[in-house]
């Protein structure tokens, strides 16, 4: 249809009206003149911790670390080990523009579809695909239901475009040819894309990291064991040794930490049977979108996503009708070993297209292999349980199916676009497959609610800027329900990631929300935040304390908790627009309380209340959970806990749980330390357990062991009791 050998400044007009129809159709699926940039497309979930990040790297220069959440004690991100550097770095740089984390998020997030059209084109174009139909596989690869579904949320996820690279990378290792030029004095430009694009996928998300290295591996074994190509074979274990080489030393400080810490298997929780729930969905892959624009496609669609089990974030993963036939004849060239319906075309079908087919049906079913539920990826995770959304590898396939479904345009191309008055026929024929596929994989769900997110950002932004009038620069907040980062349970009608909100606002005050799940920042937390309310407001203001902010969804009835503040604090509170959030200025009473003490009470009180007997969970204890009304922790047949004492004194504290099994009939706890022996029945109403403990300085353990037998429910932990609402109480 077009000559390959086309003149540069036609090349590129390629590149240009495939950008510029990227941004068009972007605009038109998201509605974007309703956006305002400084305001996030998305303001629950996912999304805030994403801010988080990106105002980390705002106010303090990177993500793995930030002084003004977590109070008093700051956030240390290195626990859970994941890898942006790329995404980051990109983000470093648009922040010398502005420091808006919203405007930030927006731009970035929106140039990934100008960004994952022109490497698809430039992807398709080095395959021999013709420059009309590799702008409509960059496209309809840019705009499938991944790209919308992950959007802001899942941000690292949604920045895909260096993934086609890497995909033909693997298709030229895949190859006959010898991808490093034997003979050659010098690297050819293949090896140079190679060898960049390996740095570059070892900088992102590790979940990509470890696709693409699995790709550069089957490409690697497909040619060893096809071709009989060893050197290309050993250049794909080079590819791969370079991106795993550049991930672990983008993981090195949180591999350094936990060297120094320990680890911390709550902030990472996985389990192997977590990819079995994540895993891949054939069906998923084939069913159209949710509330797809033809009724009856929609209504399959929703009623597979409402009644089937383990529908999670892999129903993101749908091809659209195009990508599905595509999907479809991978797998049937794979059991022929053939081009499909090949006898058709006739002679005239391009050698190269014949190989790249077979190529991508082989990626294709080693992608489903992989990631479906019960695959090779179940199996692994056994070994390696950190990777688990198996059904984030539909990108891939995606990208595999469309560009199968191209080939066949391509083929029909190659066979009639000579003949002048089918050439318009034919460029009508690719806009309206482009309309119809792009229509086929959209739904008006993924315009975001701009009013109403608008609406509730502004009321947040106004209701921090009055409480930063009040309260001086650097001044710590303490947020209440207490609730943990990255984990645990929801209070009441608070979402995920819900808390950083106030931080996603303020410009110099510090919250107490934000720190390391099960690291001593988080303990102190938690047990400050179970005292009674009067005892609370005492330990805050020793800790330095300013202010007490309240989400009201944390709670049943709020209404009491800011009427018990209000007597307490002897202060009127102020409320936010929406009335979602309280606020308690805590100065008067903290200048009250500091009154009645002297300068030696008062420090030994802020060094016991900054230093109290915390409860760590060693082995054999599973991780917090908790609903509106509880809290608790599994333990297997034996768990225990140690009681860290900080200071050079011997402490007394009163240690308060309910114990219970998951069975009627009575089992028996014993409860052992060097200085007592406690045994008592349990079953599964609970049993209420009461010790008095003198703890010395240094760590004292307690040992938990139950005879009961394991609780019979399709769970991988081994769960046998638990202790419910667990509390200790410092007796002065």
């Amino acid at each position: 249809m077009d000559s390959e050998k086309s003149p540069l400044i036609v090349e590129l007009l390629t590149y240009v009206v495939a950008f510029f129809s990227s941004i068009i159709i972007a605009s038109v699926i998201l509605h974007l003149w309703a956006a305002d940039l400084a305001v996030p497309f998305s303001y629950s979930g996912d999304v805030n911790s994403i801010g988080l990040w990106i105002k980390s790297v705002i106010d303090e220069g990177w993500y793995f670390h930030n002084s003004q959440v977590g109070m008093p004690f700051g956030l240390d991100m290195l626990d859970f080990p994941f890898n942006a550097t790329f995404e980051f770095l990109i983000i470093k740089c648009v922040a010398l523009f502005s420091s808006d984390y919203a405007v930030i998020l927006n731009i970035v997030y929106l140039a990934s579809f100008p960004l994952t059209t022109l490497t698809s084109v430039f992807v398709f174009r080095q395959l021999k695909i013709s420059r009309t139909i590799a702008v409509f596989g960059g496209l309809l690869y840019t705009f499938i239901p991944y790209h919308f579904l992950r959007g802001e949320d899942h941000f690292l996820f949604s920045q895909y475009y260096l993934l086609p690279l890497v995909i033909l990378v693997t298709i030229w290792i895949a190859g006959n040819e010898d991808l490093l030029g034997k003979g050659r004095n010098m690297p050819n430009w293949k090896i140079i894309i190679s060898v960049f694009t390996c740095i570059l996928i070892g900088l992102t998300t590790v979940y990509y990291t470890y696709f693409s290295c699995f790709f550069l591996l089957v490409g690697g074994c497909y040619t060893f064991f096809v071709y009989h190509q060893k050197r290309n074979f050993f250049t794909a274990i080079s590819f791969i040794v370079i991106a795993t080489v550049i991930m672990f030393l983008c993981l090195t400080p949180a591999l350094i930490h936990q060297l120094e810490y320990g680890p911390n298997p709550t902030a990472w929780q996985r389990t192997p049977g977590d990819a079995e729930i994540y895993g891949l969905k054939i069906i998923q892959l084939l069913l159209p979108i949710h509330d797809h624009f033809i009724p009856t496609f929609a209504a399959a669609s929703d009623n597979y996503q409402q009644y089937a089990p383990l529908v999670n974030e892999n129903a993101t993963s749908s091809l659209g009708l195009l990508g599905s036939i595509g999907f479809l004849l991978l797998l049937w060239g794979l059991l022929i070993g053939k081009l499909p319906f090949a006898g058709i075309f006739g002679t005239e079908i391009r050698s190269e297209f014949q190989s790249l087919f077979i190529k991508l049906s082989v990626l294709n079913i080693s992608a489903v292999l992989l990631a479906t539920i019960g695959g090779f990826g179940a199996i692994i995770a056994y070994v390696f349980p950190y990777i688990r959304g198996y059904n984030r590898i539909s990108v891939f396939i995606s990208f595999f199916s469309i560009l199968a479904f191209m080939i066949y345009l391509q083929i029909i191309s190659d066979k009639y676009g000579h003949r002048k008055h089918l050439t318009a026929i034919f460029l009508i024929v690719i806009v309206s497959l482009l309309i119809f596929g792009i229509q086929d994989m959209s739904n008006s769900h993924y315009v975001p609610a701009y009013d109403a997110i608008k609406a509730e950002y502004h009321s947040d932004d106004n209701f921090v800027r009055q409480i930063e009038s009040h309260l001086p620069e650097g001044a710590m907040v303490f947020q209440l329900p207490y609730m943990q980062f990255l984990g645990g349970g929801l209070p009441n009608k608070i979402f995920y990631y819900d808390p950083l909100k106030p931080y996603l606002h303020s410009r110099f005050l510090r919250w107490s929300y934000g720190t390391m799940i099960d690291r001593s920042g988080d303990l102190w937390q938690r047990e400050i935040s179970q005292r009674p309310l009067d005892s609370l407001a005492e330990s805050l203001s020793y800790s330095g304390f300013s202010g007490i902010w309240i989400d009201t969804f944390g709670y049943k009835n709020p209404e009491e908790v800011v009427a018990r503040l209000k007597l307490i604090l002897g202060t009127e509170p102020i409320s936010s627009e929406n009335g979602r959030y309280v606020f308690f200025d805590m100065r008067q009473y903290n200048k009250k309380l500091r009154e009645h003490l002297t300068d030696q009470e008062f420090l030994k009180k802020q060094y016991l209340t900054l230093n109290p007997i915390i409860p760590r969970w060693g082995q054999g204890f599973s991780v917090f959970e908790s609903d509106p009304d509880n809290n608790w922790r599994w333990a297997s047949s034996s768990g225990t806990v140690f009681f860290d004492n900080p200071t050079p004194e011997n402490r007394v504290i009163l240690i308060n749980t309910t114990i219970r099994t998951g069975w009627s009939e009575n089992a028996n706890v014993t409860i052992q330390s060097s200085e007592f022996s406690d045994t008592l029945a349990v079953n599964n109403l609970g049993t209420l357990y009461e010790r008095k403990i003198i703890v010395p300085p240094g760590s004292y353990s307690v040992t938990f062991h139950c005879d009961a037998a394991r609780v019979p429910v399709s769970d991988p932990r081994n769960l046998v009791f638990r202790m419910d609402n667990f509390k200790t109480l410092e007796i002065m």
